[in-house]
């Protein structure tokens, strides 16, 4: 039950990004993204949370966004996904850069 309940809060979180981007409110933005992540983690979708990270890198840019490109692309290779950018689109259109 919790890992229900946590996996609909990460939702929120999500929809909460998106208001983000759409007001252009970066700070906003990375805070949420940064919760979302976590909450993945703690519901084990870790998988999602590989995918958001690959993009708040993406949407972050230089060394510390190459870094979460990395470890997010580095989790889905352990994984054998193929194709991580079509991955990380299915599973995080919204924060698309």
């Amino acid at each position: 039950m919790d890992i229900h309940l946590g996996k609909r809060a990460v939702r929120q979180i999500r929809l909460s990004a998106q208001d983000a981007i759409d007001e252009g409110d970066t700070e906003t933005l990375r805070e949420d993204v940064g919760r979302a992540i976590e909450g993945f983690e703690r519901a084990e979708m870790r998988l999602h949370a590989a995918a958001v990270r690959r993009r708040l890198g993406a949407l972050q840019g230089g060394d510390e966004g190459r870094a979460l490109e990395h470890a997010g692309a580095t989790f889905m290779t352990e994984q054998t996904i193929r194709h991580a950018a079509q991955v990380t689109e299915l599973l995080a259109p919204a924060l698309a850069p």
